[in-house]
C-alpha cells in the first residue's frame, strides 16, 4: 500500500504523462478504435463537400479547418466522418498523424483540394465526389 501512495504522490513529467496517456490500463499502446477505410473515406467525402458547397477561393478549392469542424458538427456524433476525427482526438491530430497526400495539401490551418488529375489517380474518392469537384473547378475562369 505505502509504494503506491508513493507512485500517487511521486511528480509525472510531462514526456511520461504524454507516454501514459497512449496506453490503457494494461500499458498497452492505444489502437485508434474508429478508423478504417470506411471511416476514412466518409471524413474526406466530408471535407470535400464542404470545400465544393463553398466553391473557389482564387484559382484554389480549399476550405480553414474551423469550416470543416462546423461541417464535421452538422454530422451525428457517431457518423463514420466523426469517428474517424475523434480517433485521433482533434483535427489538428488527425491531420498531423495521417497522410492524405493525393487528397488534401495543408498550409497551416488550410486544406487544400488537389487537382482533379490527383485526385482522380489517388482513388479515394467516388465518382460521385469527382464529378462535384470538376464542376466546382470549372467555375474557375
Amino acid at each position: 500500500l505505502s509504494h503506491l501512495l508513493i507512485d500517487l504522490l511521486t511528480p509525472i513529467n510531462p514526456t511520461h504523462r504524454a507516454a501514459v496517456a497512449n496506453m490503457d490500463a494494461k500499458g498497452f499502446k492505444k489502437t485508434k478504435f474508429f478508423t478504417s477505410a470506411k471511416t476514412r473515406a466518409s471524413f474526406i467525402d466530408v471535407i470535400v463537400r464542404a470545400i465544393v458547397a463553398k466553391g473557389p477561393t482564387g484559382k484554389k478549392l480549399q476550405i480553414v479547418q474551423a469550416e470543416i469542424i462546423k461541417a464535421l458538427q452538422k454530422e451525428s456524433a457517431l457518423a463514420d466522418s466523426n469517428l474517424h476525427r475523434k480517433s485521433f482526438g482533434n483535427l489538428k491530430q488527425l491531420f498531423n498523424e495521417e497522410d492524405f497526400s493525393g487528397v488534401f495539401t495543408l498550409d497551416k490551418n488550410v486544406v487544400i483540394l488537389e487537382k482533379i488529375e490527383t485526385l482522380r489517380n489517388s482513388g479515394e474518392l467516388s465518382e460521385e465526389a469527382l464529378k462535384a469537384v470538376k464542376e466546382a473547378y470549372d467555375m474557375i475562369p
